[in-house]
Formats: structure tokens, sequence, C-alpha cells
């Protein structure tokens, strides 16, 4: 397995850029700069959040889900959940994983339905996608768990590449849920730590 990750990060490196995960750092680093001016507005979301109540982790639950099946970068919408619940962190994870899992499961599906030809004319040819195939084929769920572990490679485009492949819904749904949660949880209680010392006195 240890191998499988070696081989999985080289591949994501060709086609997948660091750069979502750099803007996310040079953006906490001006943050931290300009903490005095920040602070007013992070004590506002902190409020606000407090005031939607019950209902804040269910609208960016849906918010996580159109984020992931966009393909917009997910690093930025993980930052977001963990500055929005930064004295809730594990609530920010739950909230984000559920919502990928539904961008996960819906995507596949389409992929598997409406926009198989349409897909495999975007990605079947890519390098990514083809090394992806050949792990779920050899590895099934595994394949797809260990895949969601890597940080550099294109996960959210996957969404649509692993219903090209044979898995079946339910493996591959829990495998990537499963997998996504290490990554989410670095970036949101990461950010969550950050906001409480921007906070701090």
């Amino acid at each position: 397995m240890k191998c499988m990750k070696v081989q999985a990060e080289e591949t994501a490196r060709k086609v997948h850029p660091f750069w979502p995960a750099v803007g996310v750092g040079a953006l906490l680093l001006v943050l931290y700069i300009l903490r005095s001016q920040v602070r007013p507005a992070l004590a506002w979301l902190e409020v606000t959040v407090e005031q939607v109540g019950p209902y804040g982790p269910a609208v960016f639950l849906l918010a996580a889900a159109i984020w992931a099946a966009l393909l917009l970068p997910g690093p930025l919408i993980l930052a977001l959940a963990g500055t929005v619940f930064a004295e809730r962190p594990l609530v920010g994870v739950a909230a984000v994983s559920l919502g990928f899992a539904v961008a996960q499961g819906v995507t596949f599906l389409l992929t598997r339905t409406l926009l198989r030809v349409r897909v495999l004319q975007a990605v079947g040819h890519k390098a990514w996608f083809i090394w992806l195939d050949e792990q779920v084929q050899k590895r099934g769920a595994v394949g797809v768990l260990v895949i969601r572990t890597i940080p550099v490679f294109p996960n959210s485009l996957a969404n649509y590449g692993f219903g090209l492949t044979n898995i079946g819904f339910w493996p591959y749904l829990f495998a990537s849920w499963l997998g996504t949660i290490p990554i989410i949880s670095v970036y949101v209680f990461g950010t969550s730590g950050f906001v409480n010392l921007l906070m701090s006195r």
C-alpha cells in the first residue's frame, strides 16, 4: 500500500497543482499580520453562526456538496469551515465530510447514467484517470480509500471519474467518505486553531 501511495502522489503531482493550498496559506499569513483589523469580522461571524443555530451545519453541508460538485478548490471550502466553526471544529468536519459524500454520490451516479460519454471524453485519456481505473480494478474499495487520502490528487474531478470504473456504488461511497476525513480534519482543525489564535489577546 505504501508503494501504491507513492505512485499515486507522483502521478497526481503532474496533474494537480498546489495553488489552492498555497493560496489558503498566503491568506492565513495576511490575516495574521492584519489580525487587529480581522478580529471584528471574526467576532461578527461567530455571532451570526450562533444566531443561525442548528441550521448552520445543514446549510454548510449543502454548500460543501455544491462546491465539490462544481469542481471548486477544496482547500477554500475547508478553510471556510474551520473559520465558521472555529469553536466547534468537529461540527465543521462532519458538515463538510457529509457534504462531500453527497457530491461524491451524486456525481458518481450522474457519470453512470447521464454524463458517461462526456466524462469519458473529458478524462478517459488522462494519465491520472488511467492510473485510477487500474487501482480500482486491482484493489476495489481499498484503492478508492487510498486515493482519497492523497492531498495532491484531483479528487473533485475524480468524483466523476470513479463513475467510469467497475466499482459498486456503496463500496465506493463508503471508501470515499472515509478516505476524505483525514484531509478534511487537518484543514478544519488547523484553520480553527488559527482563528482562535487570531481572536486571542
